[in-house]
């Protein structure tokens, strides 16, 4: 009995640590709370759309050389986003990049993201947020 005391601490533990912190979910598989409290006829006023935030990611610093070489690319790909309407506003927040993404689900925002080559490189990070928009609502 004496023996199985460590390992019956350490199962407590454990299960105090579960109880106080939350598993980690991700975006593209679990819809955020806001959307559960949405009441029908506001989900009918809105749309859905998809707010992505850049953050420098893991590979820095580059080469002004290449630094300037995945910017283009990245720009190029915001260009043909927004040329195909996928992409509906974009632009610098506080120092770091922003854009909104009109997309059905956050699965197709994350496969339009790994369009981007500053992203698959690692230059950029991305967080994705749900985002809503009333529908008569206009970007220009």
């Amino acid at each position: 009995m004496v023996k199985l005391l460590p390992a019956f601490v350490l199962f407590l533990f454990m299960v105090l640590i579960m109880a106080i912190i939350p598993p980690h979910t991700s975006v593209a598989l679990h819809p955020d709370s806001h959307s559960l409290t949405m009441s029908p006829s506001e989900q009918k006023e809105y749309k859905q759309c998809w707010l992505v935030l850049l953050k420098p990611g893991a590979r820095q610093p580059l080469s002004r050389e290449q630094n300037d070489r995945i910017q283009q690319a990245h720009l190029q790909c915001m260009q043909k986003l927004s040329a195909n309407g996928s992409m509906l506003a974009a632009g610098p927040v506080a120092g770091k990049g922003a854009f909104v993404l009109d997309c059905r689900d956050s699965l197709q925002a994350v496969q339009l993201l790994r369009t981007d080559s500053a992203i698959l490189s690692g230059v950029y990070e991305y967080e994705l947020k749900r985002w809503y928009t009333l529908k008569e609502g206009e970007f220009k």
